[in-house]
């Protein structure tokens, strides 16, 4: 794909932080998923300049993800990584408008529970931030997956044919060795962070949790406009997630996008960005 922004970097607690920018305006802090895939142009590649029209934006790579290297085990949680993607966004000085696809749909929540004064609006993107808390987990069950063989390009490309892109022609050979290269950068803090997460688990840590509960449960006291967006065909999480967690949200929007999956910014871009536009553009309600 055609760049259309500026890599970047910051000094955040001692790690070189890695981040795509361009635009002016409003600051649009997008945050990516939790994958070893995940990365701020695997997720956001296709739409970053068009947003840039409308907006300053900026894609980070959180720690151990995309161009940001991880340090340990002080990475690996969903709040460590919240709590870094926090020391990311105070380095702009201002409010921000975020969107978090999957993973990132749970940190943006977490961002705006723990400081509201920095969130303007938040897009929620096919995140199973709906779904319940992760119980009973039988021994050798591994909720994140468990350690993963080392990728491959023809792995690569069957996952993300069969679960984050609908349309199969936007997986071109440029597209799927940079995912590649992202994925094989992060390999092995990614199997160590799933390692730790499941041993955890097994001790009754759940990773999705804040302050107690399933980050959902505290959906309906975010006090800022929440947009859901969701691609019908992601298989996993399933539309039915994403419609619990818009029930528990008063006042929030949804808008579900056909012929789309995991990924559907990827998949739906002109689309997604309008959607996206209108509703930051729009006056907040009382």
């Amino acid at each position: 794909m055609k760049k259309q922004w500026q890599d970047k970097y910051v000094d955040v607690e001692g790690v070189k932080v890695h981040y795509l920018e361009a635009g002016n305006g409003e600051l649009f802090f997008l945050v990516h998923g939790g994958g070893s895939v995940s990365c701020a142009e695997v997720n956001y590649g296709d739409v970053i300049g068009p947003l840039s029209k409308k907006f300053h934006v900026v894609a980070p790579d959180n720690i151990g993800f995309g161009h940001t290297p991880g340090r340990g085990p002080q990475d690996y949680t969903a709040e460590a990584q919240g709590n870094f993607l926090i020391r990311i966004l105070e380095t702009f000085g201002e409010k921000a408008h975020l969107t978090g696809n999957s993973h990132g749909g749970w940190m943006i929540q977490y961002i705006t529970h723990v400081r509201p004064d920095l969130v303007r609006k938040l897009v929620i993107i096919n995140s199973l931030n709906g779904s319940p808390r992760l119980l009973n987990v039988p021994t050798g069950v591994h909720p994140y997956g468990g350690p993963s063989p080392r990728p491959t390009l023809e792995s690569i490309k069957e996952h993300f044919a069969s679960e984050v892109l609908y349309h199969k022609e936007l997986l071109t050979e440029e597209r799927l060795n940079t995912i590649l290269n992202v994925s094989l950068r992060n390999y092995e803090f990614d199997n160590a962070r799933k390692a730790a997460l499941h041993e955890m688990e097994q001790k009754g840590y759940r990773n999705l949790d804040f302050q107690g509960k399933h980050i959902s449960e505290y959906a309906g006291q975010l006090k800022v406009p929440v947009l859901i967006t969701w691609g019908r065909d992601d298989p996993s999480p399933r539309l039915e997630y994403g419609l619990a967690l818009y029930s528990k949200i008063p006042g929030a929007e949804m808008h579900i996008f056909p012929d789309a999956k995991h990924h559907l910014m990827t998949d739906q871009p002109e689309r997604w960005i309008s959607v996206v536009t209108n509703f930051l553009k729009a006056p907040a309600r009382d």
